[in-house]
C-alpha cells in the first residue's frame, strides 16, 4: 500500500468490538477503587455526579442512578446491560456484568485486536515475570529481549527493588538478575527514570539511588559483571538517568538535575569505555534551562540533544548539541530557524539527523494548525527535504512523540492524547512520497492512559512497546510488526 507522507488523508483507527451484556437496566456498580481519585467510582449510568465523599446521583442518562459510594458519581450515559469494554475505556475484548450488576473488565483488553493488516500486525502478551512495577524500561537486539523493572517497596522500612530479565524473542526467560548493593529511595519510579540498552558484551543498566547514579554492567549470559559510578546527582534530580543506545556500541549516560528546584536544570552526560568497563564523570551540556522540553539520540558517529531552548526572535528555537562517543560535548547550531516548536525529539535517519516536533503547519485544509512533524537536518541545522506529517492535533491531541529507527524507516509513539489513545506512525527516512507508510494508527487504549509513557525499542522489524502496572497491574508487551516495503 502506497501513500505519501506529506498528505496522509485521514487517520486509520482500529475498529472497536462492541457487544451488549448483562440484564440489569439500571446501574452498574463498578467496585473497584479509582486510583487516581481515591475511593470507588459510584453507578455508572447518568450524568457524572459531583466530586465529594460520596458521588451525587446520576440523573441524565437513560435510567437514573442511585448515589455514588466515592469520590465522584456516576460515568454517565449508559445502562449496565449497555456497557462494554469499549464504554469502559478499554479498545476490544468482552466484559462480563454479575448477578448484582458488578462489572468485571478483566477480559478486556487495552490491544486493538481488528488493526488494518496492511498498516502492521499487533499482538500483545503478559510479561512472564509477575511483576507488578512501578516503572517498567525495555530494550532489544536481534536475538533478544531486555526488560528493566522496579517493583516499589512498603514504605517505611521495606526498599524498592530493581530487576533485569533476558527474554526471548517469544517472551519466555531465559535469565532474571536482581540488581542488588543499591540503595533504591522508596520515591524510586514514582518521578524519576532508570535505564537499560545493549552492549557488544551484554547489557548496561543504570538507575539512581541514595548515594548516586550507578551503572551495572551485565554479561551475555545475564551475570552481573559490577557496578559502577557516574557521581552524585546533587540538588534536586529532575530527569533520568537513561541510556542513549548506540548500534553495535556502548550507550551514553544522560540525567538531569538542579541546584535548587527554582534553579535552572542542567543536562549531565558521561560515557561507557571498553576497559573495565568504566564510566567517565558527569559533563554538563550547553546552560540551558533542561527542564525544558527535549530529546536525545545516536545518529551517525555521534550523539546528539535537541531542547527547544527559545530566543529572543523565536520562543519555539530548537537548538542542537552534537557530543562525541566519548562523552565530550562539541558543536552546537540552532536548527529549523522558523519552527516554532514545543518539543522535539532527535532521532537517526540513515547516516543524518531527524527532529520529530510539534509545532504549527498547514493542514489538509490550507488552514494553519499545530502537528507533530518529521524532518532531516544538516550539519549547520538547516532543514533538508520534505516535511512529513506525523498527526493532526484536530484530529488526535497528542501530548508527546517517541520516534526511533527501524531498517529505512523511522517509527514514531505518539501519546497523552485526551481520548486516552496510543497510535503509532511510520514513515521513510528520506520521506520520499513514493515509499510505503503506516498512517496514525491506534495500538492500544485504557483509562487514564494519557498520564502514562510507555517504554519502547526495536527488535529487527518488530516495534516493542512495554507497560504496567497499569492497568491490569502487570508488565505487558505489544511487538508490532510493519509490513515490508513493496
Amino acid at each position: 500500500m502506497s501513500r505519501t507522507p506529506l498528505r496522509p488523508s485521514g487517520l486509520l483507527i482500529a475498529v472497536l468490538i462492541v457487544t451488549a451484556l448483562g440484564s440489569c437496566d439500571g446501574g452498574c456498580d463498578r467496585g473497584t477503587l479509582d486510583r487516581n481519585g481515591g475511593g470507588g467510582m459510584g453507578m455508572i449510568v447518568g450524568a457524572g455526579g459531583a466530586a465529594g465523599a460520596q458521588g451525587a446521583a446520576g440523573n441524565s442518562g437513560a435510567n437514573s442512578g442511585s448515589a455514588g459510594g466515592g469520590a465522584r458519581g456516576g460515568a454517565g450515559g449508559l445502562r449496565c446491560s449497555d456497557s462494554t469494554c469499549t464504554s469502559e475505556g478499554y479498545l476490544s475484548g468482552t466484559l462480563s456484568i454479575d448477578a448484582d450488576c458488578v462489572i468485571n473488565d478483566a477480559a478486556c483488553s487495552e490491544c486493538a485486536d481488528d488493526v488494518d493488516p496492511d498498516q502492521l500486525t499487533l499482538r500483545c502478551d503478559d510479561a512472564p515475570v509477575g511483576a507488578n512495577p512501578s516503572t517498567v524500561k525495555i530494550a532489544a537486539t536481534d536475538q533478544e529481549i531486555g526488560l528493566l523493572w522496579v517493583t516499589p517497596g512498603t514504605p517505611p522500612n521495606l526498599a524498592a527493588t530493581l530487576t533485569f530479565a533476558r527474554l526471548s524473542p517469544d517472551l519466555q526467560v531465559l535469565s532474571s538478575t536482581p540488581i542488588e548493593g543499591e540503595e533504591l529511595l522508596n520515591t524510586v519510579g514514582a518521578s524519576k527514570d532508570f535505564g537499560v540498552a545493549p552492549s557488544p558484551s551484554g547489557w548496561i543498566v543504570v538507575g539512581w539511588g541514595a548515594r548516586d547514579v550507578f551503572v551495572h554492567a551485565i554479561d551475555a549470559s545475564g551475570v552481573d559483571r559490577g557496578r559502577m559510578s557516574a557521581g552524585a546527582w546533587g540538588g534536586s534530580l529532575i530527569e533520568g538517568p537513561l541510556l542513549v543506545p548506540r548500534p553495535d556500541g556502548l550507550p551514553l549516560v544522560a540525567w538531569v538535575s538542579a541546584v535548587s528546584p527554582v534553579a535552572p536544570a542542567a543536562m549531565h552526560v558521561a560515557a561507557i569505555t571498553n576497559d573495565g568497563p568504566f564510566v567517565t564523570s558527569g559533563t554538563e551540556l550547553t546552560r540551558e534551562d533542561w527542564r525544558r522540553p527535549h530529546g536525545l539520540a545516536f545518529a551517525g558517529d555521534a550523539f546528539f540533544a535537541a531542547i527547544v531552548a527559545g530566543s529572543a526572535a523565536n520562543p519555539g528555537q530548537i537548538r542542537v548539541q552534537r557530543i562525541e562517543t566519548d562523552g565530550t560535548p562539541t558543536i552546537v547550531a540552532d536548527a529549523l530557524a522558523k519552527v516554532n516548536a514545543t518539543s522535539v525529539a532527535p532521532v537517526a535517519c540513515g547516516d543524518s539527523l531527524c527532529l520529530v516536533y510539534h509545532a504549527p503547519f498547514p493542514n489538509t485544509n490550507g488552514e494553519s494548525g499545530s502537528n507533530f512533524l518529521q524532518q532531516k537536518i544538516d550539519g549547520t541545522g538547516a532543514g533538508v527535504g520534505n516535511i512529513g506529517i506525523l498527526s493532526y492535533d484536530s484530529a488526535h491531541n497528542y501530548g508527546w512523540a517517541i520516534p526511533l529507527p527501524l531498517g529505512r524507516d523511522i517509527v514514531t509513539v505518539l501519546g497523552g492524547s485526551t481520548d486516552d489513545d496510543l497510535g503509532v506512525v511510520r514513515l521513510s527516512a528520506s520521506l520520499s512520497p513514493d515509499l510505503p507508510v503506516t498512517l496514525d494508527t491506534t495500538i492500544t487504549r485504557w483509562p487514564r492512559q494519557a498520564h502514562y509513557v510507555p517504554a519502547i525499542a526495536a527488535r529487527g522489524p518488530d516495534l516493542l512497546v512495554a507497560w504496567g502496572p497499569a492497568p491490569k497491574d502487570r508488565i505487558r508487551i505489544a511487538r508490532i510488526t510493519f509490513p515490508p516495503p513493496r
